[in-house]
């Protein structure tokens, strides 16, 4: 993610820190989709796996998840219709959220 933007991975590591307490009692893997390469070195302390960087791919993979957690993106909000998988869109990167922050988009 590129460095000028609220959702670069420093950004993106404190939102998955907070999904990890969130969900405490479960061992929590992230898939990381995006339109730019993912290194995972930069989510150090965190189980990390990569998507099959293509855009259909992506979408069928963030579609099987238990919860989608990203920034405002119709790519997220049809992944959650699609999947019927609860969504979270970060709004504000310092905001602590919940599981009952999510949201499962469920159309027009």
């Amino acid at each position: 993610m590129e460095e000028n933007t609220i959702y670069n991975d420093e950004t993106m590591v404190m939102v998955m820190k907070n999904m990890s307490d969130a969900l405490s009692q479960r061992n929590i893997r992230f898939l990381c989709v995006s339109n730019e390469q993912v290194d995972k070195n930069n989510y150090q302390g965190l189980d990390v796996v990569t998507g099959p960087e293509d855009p259909v791919g992506d979408l069928f993979a963030l579609a099987s998840c238990d919860y989608i957690i990203g920034p405002p993106s119709t790519f997220s909000i049809f992944a959650s219709y699609f999947g019927d998988v609860p969504l979270y869109v970060i709004n504000e990167p310092s905001d602590l959220f919940q599981l009952d922050s999510f949201t499962v988009f469920s159309g027009l």
